[in-house]
């Protein structure tokens, strides 16, 4: 009778994730953790809709994965990291429902990367409390907006300030964060997650990483690291004050290989690409194969 009982509960269990994932609906899933793209483009993502460049006539003519919407990861299960005014899209694009983010990890304040109304709306189709977690100027303005609205406006939320090299956890992941070099005036933050088997660095904005986060990332084992990739080529001094190029890339990712801190199966992609500066999905993708990096694109899974 009891093992009757256990097959009954397991083919019911069974039924209900694919039934969630037949509707579109990330289903809360005990396999391996895994993350996807809601966007992978920088501040610019409007510039080929005006621009009449080579390069924005592609992009317009043959869309696709050329096509990027602001910065955004899920990291499943329960986190987003960043969320702005294009972060709902990304999320219906991938089927992925609001009551399955816990958290909302943010980087720094810029409106690419976080909008408190964009936050606000993603907290009230959820129904339940949401945890959003960044520097101080990012829980500064969370506080301002929440503030600005009604009682019956405003939804459950809770703020949390953190600095760099605090850990912490997230639902079911611990998290780090490390510094980012970015802005003169605030604390732009990187991230890695950890759970039991799995780990991951997401980097982005920032420039040359700092001496103390190359040193925190002695410590880790990733299975992937995603790092930002802004200006493509570009080796223009005045461009790389606070973001990266592919040039730069290069240098963390065989410092990741060297030190061991990524896993020998470990993979490494690139991410928040400017439209402007780096070639299309469709061209850039091919040639960074050839160095085994992954050129992201919006709707991307992978899993860990």
């Amino acid at each position: 009778m009891r093992n009757r009982f256990l097959l009954c509960l397991q083919l019911a269990l069974t039924w209900l994730y694919f039934a969630a994932a037949a509707c579109g609906v990330e289903a809360v899933e005990p396999r391996a953790a895994h993350v996807v793209f809601l966007g992978t483009g920088a501040a610019d993502i409007q510039w080929p809709e005006k621009d009449s460049s080579p390069k924005a006539l592609y992009i317009r003519e043959h869309a696709g994965r050329n096509v990027r919407r602001y910065s955004s990861l899920f990291v499943s299960p329960g986190v987003v990291i960043d969320y702005a005014l294009t972060g709902r899209e990304g999320l219906e694009a991938a089927g992925i429902a609001p009551s399955a983010i816990e958290c909302v990890l943010i980087t720094h304040s810029h409106g690419d990367h976080f909008q408190p109304a964009a936050i606000v709306d993603l907290a009230r189709e959820k129904a339940a409390a949401l945890t959003v977690v960044g520097n101080s100027a990012v829980v500064t303005r969370m506080q301002e907006h929440l503030e600005g609205l009604s009682t019956a406006e405003r939804p459950a939320m809770t703020l949390r300030t953190v600095k760099p090299f605090e850990e912490f956890d997230v639902g079911r992941w611990r998290a780090k964060a490390l510094a980012a070099n970015h802005m003169p005036n605030e604390e732009a933050l990187l991230y890695v997650l950890r759970n039991a088997d799995k780990s991951l660095l997401y980097a982005t904005d920032t420039g040359w990483f700092p001496v103390g986060t190359f040193a925190a990332l002695r410590g880790e084992k990733l299975d992937l690291a995603i790092v930002e990739a802004t200006f493509g080529e570009e080796v223009r001094p005045n461009l790389l004050t606070g973001h990266m190029n592919l040039p730069f890339v290069r240098l963390v990712k065989q410092f990741l290989i060297d030190g061991k801190g990524l896993k020998p199966k470990g993979r490494f992609a690139v991410t928040h690409l400017s439209l402007r500066f780096c070639e299309p999905y469709d061209q850039l993708a091919p040639k960074l194969a050839e160095e085994d990096i992954l050129v992201a694109y919006d709707g991307l899974r992978m899993e860990l």
